[in-house]
């Protein structure tokens, strides 16, 4: 990682100044690491923020619920970036209760790009295909329960944060030059209610029969 990269380890939350630090109108790239794929039966381990002023901050996530990533989570002035964000936010709705608002979500936006779905849309590839830049999956089945992260877990979180918000401003400058920003913003105003009606038990209700 380079030299002036901040990273912070907060047990349990964020500390309060720092959510109140963020300005309306920013981005933050957001990401979480959880036990296993299964939003019903597995934890959230870690969410991970990387924050406009390029601090990066790694929240241990503990039992209770975290009042300021809520905040933070359904505050509408303040852009969330994911990659896949239903995977990450089945979690954090399940778990906290929470009502996102602000969503943007990269991954969705590269498959709008890709109509005929000729690349893969993980975000490994995304990121090199469209910021040149490499990272290493090789932490994402580690132990983020251990009572204290490896360093290569650290700079793994870190950097699954780090790129969203560049990238999706460069995804978003292609779509506008298609013509598709208009049904990418929809695609991310609809995640949330994609999202509730996933935990109320009714899935996609557009499929037939």
């Amino acid at each position: 990682m380079k030299k002036d990269e901040t990273i912070r380890i907060f047990e349990g939350d964020i500390p309060e100044f720092l959510s109140r630090s963020v300005k309306a109108g920013s981005s933050i790239g957001w990401d979480i690491e959880t036990s296993g794929l299964d939003w019903k039966a597995d934890r959230i381990a870690t969410c991970q923020l990387a924050f406009p002023d390029g601090l990066i901050a790694v929240v241990r996530i503990a039992e209770s619920a975290p009042k300021n990533l809520i905040k933070l989570l359904g505050d509408s002035s303040v852009r969330k970036v994911f990659h896949h964000a239903m995977f990450d936010l089945r979690f954090m709705c399940h778990y906290w209760g929470v009502k996102p608002a602000n969503i943007g979500d990269t991954k969705i936006a590269a498959k709008l790009l890709d109509v005929r779905n000729l690349n893969s849309h993980s975000l490994k590839p995304v990121l090199r295909r469209y910021l040149a830049v490499r990272i290493s999956k090789r932490q994402q089945t580690s132990n983020w329960f251990r009572h204290e992260l490896s360093d290569s877990q650290i700079r793994y979180a870190a950097r699954d944060s780090k790129y969203l918000v560049q990238l999706l401003a460069m995804l978003e400058n292609e779509l506008k030059l298609r013509g598709l920003r208009e049904i990418a913003e929809a695609c991310y105003s609809y995640i949330p209610t994609r999202v509730q009606m996933d935990l109320l038990g009714y899935g996609n209700v557009f499929d037939y029969p």
